[in-house]
């Protein structure tokens, strides 16, 4: 007759050694996965850094026509606050201009940018990145309460717009590889003609015979300067 006691698979002896070699077992597969887990780590935060920006500047280009009418508005309204300015009834013009440009995924894009671009796509994030930094100082400084509408620079903020207009370019060559920047050329142009597709343009004398064909009264009026 068998021993009930005696029927366990494991001696006590050899139950007893698991029971201490668990918890260094356990340790062992930890750091044996550590660098597993780091490296799916990784790889997850340089895909989260690419499709979050890709998908910032999809959302950029959705409201680009609407921000060139908005600077086409300012640059009118420069050009004819600078007209009416020796006016008799001359009143201050009142405009809302663009707010700065944000790419909220900018710090982990640049954090990954060697490992979540390729060398052709780094050209283009540059270049976003560069031009929103290059514009946004410009764009608060309009927008402080402090700023006097006669002060604005016209060639300043045509400047300005010139650059958010090539923005829309930088963005979509980096969202498509197949587009050439070839395409584009010459730069200046294409930017002119994403002003005149919503009826504006970059030029002041353009932009004053705008103004004087919808008011001929004011073509005699010489144009202010401070």
């Amino acid at each position: 007759m068998v021993d009930p006691e005696q029927t366990y698979i494991f001696s006590e002896q050899t139950m007893e050694l698991i029971r201490y070699a668990m918890p260094l077992v356990g340790v062992g597969i930890g750091i044996a996965a550590t660098p597993l887990i780091e490296n799916l780590k990784d790889k997850r935060i340089r895909t989260s850094a690419k499709n979050s920006f890709s998908e910032e500047c999809e959302s950029l280009l959705k409201t680009h026509a609407t921000i060139i009418k908005d600077f086409g508005s300012v640059l009118n309204a420069v050009v004819l606050d600078r007209m009416l300015r020796n006016h008799p009834y001359f009143a201050p013009i009142s405009v809302n201009f663009p707010k700065e440009i944000k790419f909220y995924s900018s710090k982990i894009v640049e954090e990954n940018l060697f490992t979540s671009f390729s060398k052709k796509e780094r050209t283009w994030v540059a270049e976003i990145l560069t031009i929103q930094s290059s514009i946004n100082p410009q764009i608060a400084k309009y927008n402080h309460p402090d700023t006097q509408f006669n002060e604005i620079d016209f060639d300043r903020l045509q400047n300005v717009a010139r650059h958010f207009a090539a923005l829309r370019v930088h963005i979509e060559l980096f969202l498509n590889p197949k587009l050439s920047y070839k395409s584009y050329s010459p730069l200046p142009e294409y930017c002119e003609q994403l002003f005149a597709n919503e009826g504006y343009s970059l030029k002041e004398s353009k932009i004053r015979e705008f103004i004087i064909k919808n008011n001929p009264s004011l073509k005699d009026i010489p144009v202010y300067s401070n």
